[in-house]
């Protein structure tokens, strides 16, 4: 991979498969990043990069925690690469995301040699879970929030000067905490339930496993992506945070657990199955049900209190 190439460059590594990361004579995801950083600024117009650490997904996918951790190491390192250039180059956004998670992988609070070898993958696919997004350089505090990948897009494309390109998501209330008709129309479907006066207040447990939550203020979500719930919990031990119901398919949520006495937004990303135009529209009622833990002991009974939920909405046209 020699310097003096010029525009425009193809680099096969590998013929039949993805490139074989282990092998010395390959060159590393660091140095391809330094390579077309070099090549690419020389443009007085800017330039758009794309570096994928892709085999971090591989691995996990074969639950290679050892492999993956190599490869996370390595897409850190050109992270690193590209930090320098921005040092040298201050008008350069980075943007660090993922475009899914894989493997919902385990790892305990504190690792030491004695907590190591609790973290494992609890599944061998991609989950719903969310993916952060770190972001450094000019009007990235518009991604100080969630997010969906399209967004992120559209965010790149604007840093281009294309001011019409996509079409952007909004957040939609369907139930406020503060409205004391949301709150009795809950507390109409579950008997279980407290009005608290600022949220909805229940306990799943054997008995009662599921919370109705009736659709309303949603006549003009059309392109419905992910369901939005504040939740804190109100208990002494860790809260798993419910499972969401909708039209007979099951959402986990992208967050597990909730720490004793913290308020957290969770997010349940909807399947492509339930994205039809005005799905609340149509749509009587979801439900919260109970979440079976993947520890021995069980934190579920214990008390929620349910506030705001809005609606990510694309948005789209009629």
């Amino acid at each position: 991979h020699s310097m003096e190439q010029e525009l425009p460059i193809l680099g096969l590594y590998d013929i039949d498969m993805e490139m074989d990361t282990s092998n010395e004579e390959n060159p590393t995801i660091s140095e391809m990043t330094s390579f077309a950083l070099d090549k690419l600024s020389t443009d007085e117009n800017g330039f758009f990069l794309m570096v994928e650490g892709s085999q971090i997904d591989t691995y996990s996918h074969k639950t290679s925690l050892t492999d993956a951790a190599i490869e996370c190491y390595e897409f850190d390192r050109a992270v690193a690469t590209v930090l320098d250039f921005i040092a040298d180059n201050p008008d350069t956004v980075l943007i660090i995301t993922a475009d899914h998670e894989t493997g919902g992988i385990f790892r305990p609070c504190e690792i030491n040699d004695e907590t190591a070898s609790s973290t494992f993958y609890t599944s061998g696919q991609h989950s719903s879970r969310t993916v952060p997004v770190y972001a450094v350089g000019y009007d990235v505090e518009k991604l100080d929030r969630l997010n969906e990948n399209v967004d992120l897009a559209i965010f790149v494309a604007e840093l281009l000067g294309e001011k019409n390109f996509g079409t952007k998501s909004s957040n939609k209330q369907i139930i406020e905490n503060t409205d004391a008709d949301d709150r009795e129309a809950i507390i109409q479907r579950n008997e279980f339930a407290v009005d608290t006066g600022n949220g909805i207040s229940f306990v799943l447990d054997e008995v009662n496993d599921a919370l109705r939550v009736p659709v309303i203020n949603a006549e003009d979500i059309k392109n419905a992506r992910v369901l939005n719930v504040v939740f804190t919990n109100l208990g002494e031990e860790y809260l798993t945070v419910p499972t969401l119901r909708i039209d007979g398919w099951e959402m986990i949520p992208a967050t597990e657990f909730i720490k004793p006495g913290k308020t957290i937004t969770v997010s349940y990303i909807l399947y492509n199955n339930l994205w039809d135009d005005h799905l609340f529209a149509e749509l009587d009622h979801f439900t919260f049900i109970k979440t079976d833990p993947i520890f021995s002991f069980d934190p579920t009974e214990t008390h929620i209190l349910m506030g705001d939920i809005f609606v990510t909405d694309r948005g789209l046209a009629d």
